[in-house]
């Protein structure tokens, strides 16, 4: 199973939808990078998941920041989970 992944500005929670076959997801994620690299104005992206067929959204094109895809049934690497991460700045005093 693959997971496909949006981050949406000001909303802090993925919006994602899952693929059954790898060749599904990578056309999903490359028609929604396309598409957030020139969005048409009042453009609208359409997601259905095949795990959970009930599961539908519509998004903004021009409110999606990012995208990503994922192998569900991979083990994570380096200790760090799949999904999108946000890097904390940290200081020393």
């Amino acid at each position: 199973m693959y997971v496909v992944e949006l981050i949406l500005k000001n909303v802090s929670m993925s919006v994602s939808v899952q693929r059954k076959e790898a060749a599904d997801a990578e056309q999903l994620y490359s028609q929604i990078a396309n598409t957030i690299k020139a969005p048409a104005p009042g453009q609208t992206i359409e997601l259905t998941c095949e795990q959970m067929t009930e599961k539908k959204v519509t998004v903004s094109a021009t409110e999606v920041v990012a995208v990503q895809m994922s192998n569900k049934s991979a083990a994570p690497t380096s200790g760090r989970a799949t999904g999108f991460a946000s890097a904390t700045a940290t200081s020393s005093s």
